[in-house]
């Protein structure tokens, strides 16, 4: 007995070295799994944490807007430097119209100047310096100094004022009085006031120096003072008066002018015609629908089928509503026919009818009447 209990204390121990010795492994490399498994887990949150910090904030707007407008401030610089004027304006005006700045302006009057576009740079410059939130308007107003040296003022005033201007054959939308720089040289100026004539004037503007043209209307005839007025004759609509051969003057009363209606057309109206179709019709319908209930009748003789009865009755009470009808719409036609040729004739009396006309006579030493019958 002591000896199985020994031998079974001998087995157990050996079976939990046994069981240690093979799961000690297993449980180091489940261990190292987990491990690893928790630090990639741990490296992955930390890159997706670091990621979301360096990404950067959506853009507002405001920044949208920003970054556009330096991107074609930045090609216009580059096209400046290289020359191309034209195109350099283009950018220039793209910046300045998706965010206005002021000193935008400045470059695009630069880019105008470098063209030979003065008095446009002018206008810009101009602008520029009545701006109250631009600041460095010294350099502005150096440069458009030089400028105003390079062409003509010219001012444009009337009396009184709200001409309207065309200048070298261009309508300009604004009117007197009018302040503008132009290229030396010859300028055609027309001043158009309502109720005046055109006035046109042709100067030669010089450089650097400023001119003034100014037209007073009020001095100036209107437009329709040269033209006769027009006389009202009394007797234009009246018949002439017949002259008697004694010399009497005669008078008459105006001639009755009333257009008188004219005549219809020698055919049928159009409402005889439609009763003519109409009765048409009806003769056609009562024709067929006769025929079908002869024939249904004769069957039925023959037959003595109660539904061939039926059907010939039905086409004999058809056929009695289309011959009713046909024969309406002929009397109908008939007194149309009638009517129209009395009335007809009653306007064929009445234009032919006679007409008596008298008028008064008068002379220096007779006095009568004079008659008249007309067909």
């Amino acid at each position: 007995m002591k000896d199985t209990k020994k031998w079974f204390f001998g087995f157990l121990v050996t079976m939990v070295v046994a069981v240690a010795f093979v799961t000690t492994p297993m449980i180091a490399v489940a261990q190292d799994a987990a491990d690893a498994k928790a630090s990639k887990s741990a490296k992955k949150k930390k890159g997706k944490k670091a990621q979301e910090e360096a990404a950067p904030a959506p853009m507002t707007e405001e920044e949208i807007q920003a970054a556009a407008a330096r991107e074609n401030y930045d090609q216009a610089q580059a096209a400046y430097d290289k020359g191309d004027y034209v195109n350099a304006e283009v950018y220039f005006q793209k910046a300045y119209d998706i965010k206005p700045h002021p000193a935008v302006l400045k470059s695009i009057a630069e880019c105008k100047l470098q063209q030979g576009q003065t008095p446009e740079a002018i206008a810009l410059m101009e602008q520029l310096m009545a701006d109250p939130t631009y600041t460095s308007k010294s350099k502005v107003k150096t440069r458009l100094d030089e400028a105003k040296k390079e062409v003509g003022h010219l001012v444009i005033d009337s009396y009184p004022q709200g001409a309207s201007i065309t200048l070298n054959g261009r309508r300009l939308d604004d009117l007197t009085p009018l302040s503008l720089y132009l290229t030396p040289g010859k300028q055609v100026i027309v001043l158009a006031m309502p109720g005046y004539a055109d006035q046109l004037q042709e100067i030669n503007l010089p450089k650097g120096t400023g001119q003034t043209v100014s037209v007073d209307f009020s001095t100036l005839p209107t437009a329709d003072a040269g033209r006769k007025p027009e006389l009202i004759d009394p007797f234009a609509e009246d018949e002439p008066a017949v002259q008697p051969e004694d010399g009497a003057a005669a008078t008459e009363e105006p001639v009755d002018t009333t257009k008188e209606e004219p005549l219809e057309s020698n055919g049928p109206p159009n409402a005889f015609w439609v009763a003519a179709a109409i009765a048409g019709v009806g003769a056609i319908s009562g024709t067929v629908f006769g025929t079908m209930a002869l024939r249904d009748e004769k069957d039925y003789e023959e037959s003595g089928d109660s539904a061939t009865r039926e059907s010939g009755e039905r086409s004999a009470v058809i056929a009695d509503v289309s011959f009713g009808v046909a024969i309406g719409a002929a009397i109908a036609g008939t007194i149309i026919l009638i009517v129209n040729k009395n009335k007809k004739d009653a306007i064929k009396a009445d234009a032919t009818a006679a007409r008596w006309r008298i008028a008064p006579l008068a002379g220096t030493d007779s006095a009568g009447i004079s008659t008249a019958l007309s067909f």
